[in-house]
This record gives structure tokens, sequence and C-alpha cells, in this order.
């Protein structure tokens, strides 16, 4: 598994444009577990994963479609990257949207601690 994220890691940094839905499915599946192995993982690359994630969770929330916005949020609090304000507002608008009030107030807490 490491060998493919590292091919994956010089592809994605390579080329954005060319990187797949798959590639990022397995990007998404095998670097949380790389992660809990205590497997170094560039922060960079974290950061550039997070980012993509971050656009995905947007357009689907957009398209109200939940189990793909909490799913791309689920992995950017895998990568256990330090408190973002922009993800904490993004979570709090999911929340919102599909009727988690508890946790929507949380996390917009969480982003206001961080203003």
């Amino acid at each position: 598994a490491a060998g493919y994220i590292e091919l994956t890691i010089q592809a994605a940094l390579g080329k954005l444009s060319e990187l797949s839905h798959v590639h990022l499915n397995k990007i998404c599946l095998l670097l949380p577990q790389a992660i809990k192995n205590n497997r170094a993982v560039y922060f960079d690359f974290k950061i550039f994963i997070a980012n993509i994630l971050f656009q995905f969770a947007e357009q689907n929330l957009n398209a109200k479609n939940s189990d793909e916005c909490f799913y791309c949020m689920n992995i950017i609090d895998e990568l256990n990257l330090p408190p973002n304000k922009d993800i904490h507002l993004l979570q709090a608008k999911a929340y919102r949207i599909f009727g988690r009030k508890d946790e929507a107030l949380a996390a917009y807490k969480k982003a206001l601690d961080l203003s």
C-alpha cells in the first residue's frame, strides 16, 4: 500500500487536473490507514488532499448529497490537521442543512474560537 501511496502522491502533485476520482478514493482509503500506522505523510500533502476534499465536500453539500459531503469531511478529520476555521464553518453549514443542530452549534463554536 505504501508504494501505491508514494506513486499516487507523485502523480497527484504533478498534475492536479489528472487526479481522478479513482485516485482520490484510493488516497482516501489508504491515507488515514497510513497515518494510523505511524507512516510519515508529508504535511504539505495532507493539506493538498484536504483542499481537494474540501472542494468536493462543498460541491456535494450544494448538491444536497449528505453521504459524500460527510465522507469528505470525515477523511479531512482523519488527516489530523491543525484546526481550520473554513473547515469548521463548512461542517457547521452541512450539519445545519442536514438537520444535525447540536453538531452544527459545536462546529460554529470551534470556528468562532479560531477567529
